[in-house]
């Protein structure tokens, strides 16, 4: 129950930082789920952003899978603060690299 707690109150506090990014349709949080949508034109799942999203975090041995243009972000229970602090440094990086 604490691990629910603890995932949902960083997401919460990630999501109020990034809310209001341009770069960004939306972002929601519901329990351990983080969802961040990126504006583009396309917002299928075919979306080729996915790649980019994919390879991205990847590169940073982080394993997400995006759908289209939106990151979803389900951590493990047992994650760690930092850990989520790492991936909360490299969606901001991602962001910043977006056109």
């Amino acid at each position: 129950q604490n691990e629910i707690v603890l995932i949902n109150d960083a997401h919460i506090e990630f999501q109020k930082e990034i809310k209001g990014n341009k770069k960004l349709e939306r972002v929601d949080v519901l329990g351990t789920v983080l969802a961040i949508e990126i504006k583009q034109q396309d917002t299928s799942y075919f979306n080729n952003l996915k790649f980019k999203i994919y390879n991205y975090f990847l590169e940073r041995n982080i394993l997400l899978r995006p759908l289209g243009n939106v990151i979803y972000i389900f951590p493990p229970y047992i994650i760690e603060k930092e850990e989520l602090t790492s991936i909360y440094s490299a969606i901001r990086g991602f962001i910043n690299e977006l056109d």
